[in-house]
């Protein structure tokens, strides 16, 4: 986006196939009184870049003062056009920043040239963002062994209206990068024909995969993609949990304003008494669970939920036992689907 200096409280944004961005007067703006707007209600005017570093995101993450960033109204749906400060939007959006700082410009000394109906078009994921997309979740996971690829199913659904609120480049991005830090390497254990569900629990989103060993390497394939809260599912899950916080008594199950490992959202079925203390305490709920009469994939959804445990807990003993059962499951798996 290039931005020209004018003297005047005039604003131009420009949408053509020549020409997209905003001309506006810094010096004029840029000292106006700020107020602070909800990042979900925020729009940016182009697309991340995913494999862009952002060096707003550690400045978010710390907490330091940014500098404000430069809204309007949207002409034509609701919520707020972002006229300057992409960059810092996709960073606060990835940082978990709920609300941000901006200066807002009233629509009355904006002038839009181009096609404005379609810019509400223009948060949709494209072809090319998921390409983008792609290129940067391979070169994440390519030290597992695996590569990243999506269905066409997947990229029906990306801009799907059942997902209520647009599914952004930014949650997508976040997700990607997250779940390769947190669950990379539990992913690539599971080895090929397994199924499980990647989940952001702070977006609702949630991507359903496949691994599948294409003679090379290890294929995870992103089936569907949609926004749902307590989705449910048997395979296992891989959650993205941000900042831990606990279920507090009284509140509900399900409730958004809870999120960790340790919350069970559905007890009915669960497996009880089972723990990752010491490699004594994973034995005996390994046995637990061998022994509750609860079906192949729901045994192996509690296992996986308490390796994640021991692991995010630094119990690697305990995590490895896990494994070890999660393993000697998933062939009797193999075996089944060979009948």
């Amino acid at each position: 986006m290039r931005l020209y200096e004018f003297a005047s409280d005039q604003v131009t944004v420009w949408f053509n196939p020549t020409y997209k961005g905003v001309d506006l007067n810094h010096n004029y703006w840029d000292d106006k009184p700020t107020k602070q707007i909800d990042t979900n209600k925020l729009i940016p005017n182009e697309p991340e870049v995913a494999s862009e570093p952002n060096v707003y995101h550690d400045k978010y993450k710390a907490g330091e003062d940014v500098k404000p960033i430069i809204v309007t109204k949207h002409p034509c749906v609701g919520g707020y056009l972002v006229l300057d400060g992409n960059h810092r939007y996709f960073a606060a959006k990835d940082a978990g920043v709920k609300s941000m700082e901006v200066i807002e410009v009233p629509g009355n000394v904006i002038t839009y040239r181009g096609d404005v109906p379609k810019i509400q078009n223009e948060n949709k994921i494209t072809s090319s963002d998921l390409q983008q997309l792609e290129t940067y979740a391979d070169r994440l996971f390519a030290s597992l062994g695996i590569d990243v690829e999506f269905s066409k199913h997947f990229q029906d659904r990306i801009n799907d209206p059942r997902n209520k609120k647009p599914i952004t480049m930014a949650e997508l991005t976040r997700l990607f990068k997250q779940i390769y830090k947190q669950h990379g390497k539990p992913i690539a254990q599971l080895g090929p024909d397994a199924e499980a569900v990647m989940k952001d629990m702070r977006t609702d989103v949630n991507v359903p995969f496949a691994l599948k060993w294409d003679g090379k390497e290890l294929d995870l394939v992103a089936k569907t993609i949609m926004r749902k809260p307590n989705f449910n599912t048997p395979n296992p899950e891989f959650a993205v949990e941000g900042k831990r916080i606990p279920r507090k008594k009284g509140q509900p199950a399900g409730s958004k304003k809870h999120s960790d490992l340790y919350t069970d959202e559905n007890p009915k079925g669960t497996i009880h008494g089972l723990g990752f203390k010491d490699e004594a305490t994973a034995r005996s709920s390994v046995s637990k669970i061998r022994k509750s009469g609860r079906s192949h994939a729901h045994k192996i959804q509690a296992a996986v939920a308490m390796e994640q445990r021991a692991r995010a807990a630094g119990k690697s003993g305990p995590a490895a036992i896990y494994r070890k059962y999660i393993n000697a499951m998933k062939k009797k798996t193999k075996a089944k689907n060979k009948k």
